[in-house]
């Protein structure tokens, strides 16, 4: 009797076939993800680059045009990103509003 790999897949219950691919996926998955993450961590620590997010608390030194909240180039970082993310929120709630017009028999305006 000669060793076969469909022979070996045969004898083994449907949840090993069913799972086995995707716990292989998984795995690969993490580990390049922990590779990137290594390499990036590495490279950054040659060149003398902090790895974190201790830049949010910084000083920005630019200005953005509209923003929702109060916002000078003397603010963080950390407030630029949210100034960002309050115009991001803003835009998609006002696309939303129009399409929702377009597409209605009922308009709001």
């Amino acid at each position: 009797m000669s060793f076969k790999i469909t022979t070996f897949l045969d004898e083994k219950p449907k949840k090993f076939k069913k799972y086995f691919p995707q716990v292989i996926t998984l795995l690969f998955i993490i580990f390049i993800f922990g590779y990137f993450t290594y390499n990036a961590r590495v490279n950054m620590d040659t060149r003398g680059i902090d790895f974190g997010l201790r830049f949010l608390g910084e000083e920005a030194s630019f200005d953005i045009q509209f923003s929702l909240i109060e916002y000078s180039g003397a603010s963080s970082y950390a407030k630029a990103y949210l100034v960002g993310l309050l115009n991001t929120i803003l835009v998609a709630v006002i696309g939303i509003f129009f399409f929702y017009n377009l597409r209605s028999y009922h308009w709001y305006f």
